[in-house]
């Protein structure tokens, strides 16, 4: 995963700057056993794999979804896959700041919150600003990274995401949103 990145970052430096892009050379060694997958995602893809994994975990989700985002502006698709894992028994926890550090995207999850509660998704209002996005899935799967649950990240910035599947790295990532 880390030349995964390197490369990754060596490409997009490239493709600002319109340069032919370097191959990475030196290449980390390993650093441990987790099992992780390093999901890039950007409007020059051809899909969009960061909202395709999680559009695919949250049908997936048989148990529990406990999520954090520092702003929650989806697309129907979205939502709806959300009100889904609610309605069916999963339980599903959003943490997000109860007001962020842009009005614009409180003002437009307004009209989104109200449809999640009534299907039963449980909100953890943090007091402060939260900007860290991540979440977990049945224990399963977990991702951390830039993307925020909303329509900018999924299909208009470019975003870097980590897949986790490693039991170790999972209870973390669940740990941390339980803190919170």
């Amino acid at each position: 995963v880390a030349a995964d990145a390197a490369q990754l970052f060596v490409s997009d430096w490239a493709f600002a700057g319109k340069e032919e892009p370097a191959q990475v050379t030196e290449i980390p060694a390993a650093a441990g056993e987790a099992v992780m997958q390093l999901v890039p995602s950007g409007p020059e893809m051809a899909t969009d794999t960061f909202y395709d994994a999680l559009v695919t975990a949250l049908y997936a989700a048989r148990t529990h979804v406990a999520c954090v985002t520092p702003y929650y502006v989806p697309d129907d698709v979205v939502q709806h896959a959300f009100i889904l894992c609610a309605r069916r028994g999963v339980r599903t926890e959003m943490v997000m700041p109860a007001v962020s550090n842009h009005l614009l995207a409180d003002k437009a999850r307004r009209g989104l919150l109200p449809e999640l509660a009534e299907a039963g998704v449980v909100f953890r209002w943090f007091g402060g600003m939260v900007h860290g996005k991540a979440m977990v899935v049945d224990d399963i799967v977990a991702y951390l990274g830039s993307p925020n649950l909303d329509m900018r990240s999924f299909f208009l910035n470019y975003e870097d995401a980590l897949l986790l599947y490693s039991p170790t790295e999972i209870a973390a990532v669940r740990g941390w949103i339980e803190r919170l």
